[in-house]
């Protein structure tokens, strides 16, 4: 159920591109209204921010930010968060670093992100040229690189924070543009709406702020920005947070780790999905009916209907779906090599999934021996080995089937990210499914392997040891990191209503 923990670390990861990101200066017309800021010039003074980060009262972190005006003319911000983070009665210390460098029309030159949580490091550095943004990414010991083609000027929202006080935006009006996401490597519209000027109380002064709201992925955030541009408060709604400005000194004052374990709610509770219905015995259950009910989501940007899913019904706020477990037929199920015609994309290693790393074909072949199974009885020693050996602990990074084989610990992405690998390297066919799962009264995100037999795809399961994953696990998507941001619009709007099982 651990894919909460990166739908975590992708929440953090957004909220800073909101704050420091990338923004593709491309604005919509129609009902919301173009956001003209390519002719705003702020002006700037090199100067530090500091802000207490808040969950239920408590203090659980920090934010500092930093402008400098280089010798060149060019600008610097900087972020620096820490948060010690509730986690299944734990704490789970997470901090994110970045900066990025822009031109005096705030069009930037290179940025830089690092999230470092749990001995996990995950890097992202950009350089920009005229028409090509290059994208390293870092992940658990790994590097890829992406060449991404750009169209127009770009700026930055952190920018946009200077330039509120000199813009004329009209309350209640809705303004969007569009904002590069590292993660999924594509533009994400964001929209932009002052709700309102107010009074506000900060380091014992009284005074007006506009109060911002954003939206990105479904995700709402609100900022308030005194005259000088400055941010005075934010709440990030989802996971609860508030920001307050504050003194370094006062800012870096984070609560005792019992008050915050005691206090404050736990986070993979927070995004988890309660039902009214209990499932006895989940794990053996062969058929469940569900009522996904969430307002204004496209049912159609998600993988309902599958081998293992059928949709009864649907309507503008909810869809009814049928799981049935899906059982190999031994006497279908192949030997190795499979006729893989048409699935080869299933079989091709990944920058995360190395399935043609030496390391991971000897690991494959050893656990499987010398004989040629077929592909079901090479899948079942291949998920109970990676049951068995992989240690179960939380983890917030990308998951990277060779790191895995390294430390020999993680979560759900961990153990399904390996297994893919190994499977794939002894041609089996396999695919990562993204969903929800049933445990402990509730639904919780998690990812989980699916094989190909020969002749048919079967969950398999083997974070929980289930060699045959159960009717609970609901697949929302098929892939890896860069389809997490997707599932972001359901956490915290989704509920689930059990109708029968069996």
């Amino acid at each position: 159920m651990k894919l909460a923990f990166k739908l975590l670390n992708v929440l953090f990861i957004l909220i800073w591109l909101v704050l420091i990101g990338m923004l593709l200066q491309r604005f919509y017309s129609g009902k919301h209204e173009r956001l003209d800021i390519q002719n705003v010039i702020a002006q700037l003074e090199a100067r530090e921010e500091w802000m207490g980060v808040y969950k239920d009262g408590v203090k659980i972190g920090f934010v500092g930010s930093s402008t400098y005006i280089l010798p060149d003319g060019n600008y610097r911000f900087e972020q620096n968060w820490f948060m010690r983070l509730p986690v299944m009665q734990h704490l789970l210390d997470t901090r994110i670093e970045g900066y990025i460098n822009t031109r005096p029309d705030f069009r930037p030159l290179d940025f830089s992100m690092t999230v470092v949580s749990a001995g996990q490091t995950m890097e992202f550095e950009g350089h920009v040229s005229e028409k090509m943004l290059r994208l390293d990414i870092n992940a658990a010991g790994q590097h890829s690189q992406r060449h991404i083609p750009i169209k127009g000027k770009f700026t930055m929202p952190l920018a946009f924070e200077h330039m509120v006080p000199n813009l004329d935006l009209k309350p209640g009006k809705t303004y969007t543009f569009d904002m590069f996401d590292p993660l999924s490597q594509k533009t994400a519209p964001v929209e932009v709406e002052l709700v309102e000027r107010t009074l506000l109380t900060v380091l014992g002064e009284t005074i007006y702020a506009t109060k911002i709201r954003m939206t990105l992925n479904g995700m709402d955030s609100y900022t308030w920005i005194d005259p000088t541009g400055q941010s005075v408060k934010r709440e990030e709604t989802l996971l609860g947070l508030v920001m307050l400005r504050e003194s370094k000194e006062a800012a870096m004052k984070i609560a005792p780790p019992p008050e915050i374990v005691a206090t404050t709610s736990d986070l993979l509770v927070d995004v988890s999905i309660p039902v009214s219905r209990l499932i006895p015995d989940s794990r053996f259950t062969r058929s469940v009916t569900l009522r996904l009910v969430s307002k204004g989501v496209d049912w159609s940007q998600f993988l309902l209907e599958t081998e293992r899913q059928t949709i009864l019904a649907r309507t503008d706020s909810s869809v009814t779906v049928k799981i049935s477990q899906t059982r190999p037929d031994l006497n279908d199920s192949l030997c190795l090599p499979l006729d893989t015609h048409g699935l080869d994309s299933w079989l091709m290693p990944t920058d995360f999934i190395q399935a043609d790393a030496d390391t991971i074909r000897h690991l494959a072949r050893q656990i499987l021996g010398e004989d040629h199974p077929q592909a079901w009885s090479a899948a079942n020693r291949l998920g109970k080995w990676v049951f068995k050996h992989v240690e179960k602990v939380p983890t917030m990074s990308i998951p990277s089937a060779i790191e895995v084989l390294r430390t020999m610990q993680g979560d759900c992405n961990e153990h399904t990210t390996l297994f893919t690998a190994l499977a794939r390297a002894v041609g089996i066919p396999t695919r990562i499914a993204l969903g929800v799962v049933y445990l402990d009264n509730a639904f919780y995100y998690h990812a989980w392997p699916e094989v190909w037999t020969g002749t048919r795809w079967v969950a398999m399961d083997p974070t929980f040891g289930d060699m045959i994953a159960d009717a609970t696990h609901l697949k929302l998507l098929e892939g890896e990191f860069d389809q997490y941001p997707k599932l972001l619009p359901l956490i915290g709007k989704m509920k689930i209503h059990v109708l029968n099982y069996q």
